[in-house]
This record gives structure tokens, C-alpha cells and sequence, in this order.
């Protein structure tokens, strides 16, 4: 399907960016790492264009555990105030962090690690980071720093880039994860986080380069 193969172009950009940042750190010295990650994904974060609100890398380096996440500057965020700089997020400031603090049980970083391959995760609602609805991009890293690089995409900010694809159909569908949650539909009953029927999932295509599926609507 065109369509599928479309949006597998469009993800791809983003994990081109991943792909680049891998190579860049993936054999620093643990004590370069924060520094050279920070000034690398800058430039992301501060493009209001791109739809990117988080990125960087997490993972261990010289035994121990690197969290190098950096968050876009956003006027609507809850969690940090208005301003027009990135913001480390600082896991020892979160009381409600815990479940993050051995993220290597968590899909976005298991999968990558474990498979070696890319992955996408969501949507779900970040709620270490801005309350909203995200996807999760990530490839492995290997090398002297072990871990993933990843980005996290506002789902509101990419939703219309991606409904114009979808209305490249000759009917409603839906783009949804690998368990069938949806993260943009050109089908007003499906609306985004509601999980379409398994049955549905059969009537799809795979976005390729991706585990995401493109789900035709039923009548």
C-alpha cells in the first residue's frame, strides 16, 4: 500500500536523526557523554517544526546508570515552567518516578535492547514528562555506552502530517500500534488511545519500517 510506505518514509526521518546520534556518542567516554548528547539533540528540541518534545540517551556507561534526557521548552507544559530553553529532566525530583528508575524492564528501552532492532511505543500519556499523548522512537546503542537513544513525538503536533496521509485513502483507517491502539484516525469513532477490535487488525497494512499498522475502518 502506498500509503503505509508513505508513513514508513515519514518515521524514517525521525529515526535517521536516532541513527546519526547513535553513531556520534555510541564510543564517548562516560564523563563526555552529557555534554556532547545535550548539544547534539538541542537543536531538535528547539524546533517547534518537528513535533520533538524529549530526546537523548539512557542506558549505563562505566557502570553506571546514564539518564540523559532533555525536554523541549513548551508553554503549555504542567511539569516546568514557560521558557525558551531545553530542561534536563531530573528523575531525583520526581516522587512518582520509581517505576522509571530501572527502566530497563520498560518497552521502550527492552525492546530495542533485547531485539537489536528499533522500536515505537505508544501512544501512551507521558506522565513523567508532559501529560499528553507520545510515541517513543528508539534504537539500541552499543559499544562503550550500552543503552538507547530515543525521541519523544507530541502525538497532537504530528497528528495533522499524518492525517493527510491517511486521507490518501480511498476511505477511513486508522494508524495504530503493533497491540492495536490508535494514534491518529481519519475515522471519527476511533479516537486516539482507544484500541480498535483484534478482529480489526486483520484488515491491515504494516507501515513499513515499523511495527505500526494501517488499519482500514469497517462499516
Amino acid at each position: 500500500m502506498a500509503v503505509a510506505a508513505e508513513l514508513g518514509e515519514w518515521f524514517e526521518r525521525y529515526f535517521e536523526r536516532l541513527d546519526a546520534l547513535h553513531t556520534q556518542i555510541a564510543q564517548l567516554p562516560a564523563e563526555h557523554l552529557g555534554a556532547t548528547v545535550q548539544d547534539l539533540v538541542r537543536p531538535w528540541l528547539l524546533d517547534d517544526a518537528n513535533g520533538i518534545v524529549g530526546a537523548d540517551y539512557i542506558g549505563e556507561s562505566a557502570g553506571q546508570m546514564r539518564f540523559e534526557w532533555w525536554l523541549a521548552p513548551m508553554q503549555d507544559n504542567p511539569l516546568f515552567a514557560a521558557g525558551s530553553e531545553i530542561n534536563r529532566l531530573q528523575l531525583e525530583q520526581r516522587e512518582y518516578a520509581d517505576y522509571v528508575r530501572d527502566y530497563r524492564s520498560l518497552e521502550w528501552y527492552s525492546v530495542p535492547h533485547s531485539s537489536g532492532r528499533r522500536h515505537i511505543t505508544g501512544p501512551f500519556v507521558d506522565h513523567l514528562c508532559i501529560c499528553d499523548y507520545v510515541l517513543t522512537l528508539t534504537i539500541p546503542v552499543t559499544g562503550s555506552a550500552e543503552g538507547i537513544v530515543g525521541l519523544d513525538l507530541r502525538v497532537r503536533d504530528v497528528e495533522p502530517a499524518l492525517q493527510r496521509l491517511l486521507l490518501g485513502l480511498d476511505g477511513p483507517a486508522a494508524l495504530v500500534s503493533a497491540h492495536g491502539r490508535v494514534i491518529t484516525s481519519s475515522d471519527p469513532r476511533d479516537g486516539l488511545g482507544a484500541l480498535i477490535a483484534p478482529e480489526s487488525l486483520e484488515n491491515s497494512d504494516v507501515v513499513t519500517g515499523t511495527s505500526l499498522l494501517v488499519v482500514r475502518s469497517q462499516n
